[in-house]
């Protein structure tokens, strides 16, 4: 079946950017989403209309209606869904690991120290 010409002007772009990380994907799923990223996204944005029932279930499954089952509505579902855990983990507060004490006595100097009395 061939795409209607809007779909095609999308289907014909690549190198969809994820904007988060990428190493939570697997190589299947980076093809896809590399390959087929802009189409989806202009799919479940409405800018096209889908024409197909697979289409219409992967809008769903974007839309929370149906849960994810082929390999580009699971692919497409991991990359909104990490998205959304790196800017939720971006307006987290971060706390300092390092302990006030630790500026007139490293951590770096209680090994030296504590190598020391081992060796003795």
């Amino acid at each position: 079946m061939k795409a209607p010409k809007e779909h095609e002007i999308y289907l014909a772009k690549r190198d969809y950017p994820l904007k988060c990380s990428s190493k939570v994907f697997n190589d299947q799923e980076l093809k896809v989403l590399r390959r087929y990223g802009y189409w989806i996204e202009a799919l479940v944005t409405g800018v096209v209309s889908p024409f197909t029932k697979e289409q219409r279930k992967l809008v769903d499954v974007h839309n929370g209606k149906a849960e994810p089952e082929s390999e580009n509505e699971q692919a497409w579902v991991k990359l909104i869904e990490r998205r959304r855990w790196e800017a939720d983990a971006e307006k987290s507060p971060h706390h300092s690991v390092i302990d006030k004490s630790e500026e007139w006595f490293s951590r770096s100097d209680w090994k030296k120290m504590r190598n020391w009395k081992v060796s003795q």
